[in-house]
C-alpha cells in the first residue's frame, strides 16, 4: 500500500519531457514542455533564471538554449517546488531569477 501512494505522488509531479528546449525572443525566454499527471504544461524559463543558474549574464539565445538544457534537473526541481501537485492557471509556469537558488560566487570578504 505505501508502494501505491509513492507511485501515485510521482505521477502528481511536474515532470520535463524530453523535448528540445525553445528560446523565445519576445520575451526573452526559454521554453519547455512538462507535465503534470496527464495534464500537459509549459515552463517558462527567464533569461535572468537561466543566467542565474550559469553565473554569467548575458548569454546569447544559444546559450540560453545550452544553459537550460544543461540545468534541466536544477529547472525541474525549482518548477516542482513553485507548481505543486496542480497545474498551474494557463497551462503556463514561469520561473525568474528570484526563483532560482542562489549561487555564493562572492569571496567571503565581500560586501554586499
Amino acid at each position: 500500500m505505501i508502494r501505491l501512494a509513492v507511485i501515485m505522488s510521482e505521477t502528481k509531479r511536474l515532470q520535463l519531457e524530453e523535448t528540445d528546449a525553445r528560446y523565445d525572443g519576445e520575451t526573452e525566454s526559454v521554453r519547455l514542455d512538462a507535465r503534470i499527471g496527464h495534464a500537459r504544461l509549459e515552463v517558462i524559463v527567464s533569461a535572468e533564471a537561466i543566467e542565474e543558474l550559469v553565473g554569467e549574464a548575458p548569454l546569447s539565445a544559444e546559450r540560453l538554449i545550452d544553459g537550460a538544457e544543461a540545468y534541466r534537473v536544477q529547472i525541474a526541481d525549482v518548477a516542482r517546488r513553485k507548481a505543486g501537485p496542480k497545474v498551474p492557471a494557463g497551462g503556463a509556469l514561469l520561473l525568474t531569477g528570484r526563483d532560482m537558488p542562489k549561487r555564493s560566487t562572492k569571496p567571503s570578504g565581500s560586501v554586499h
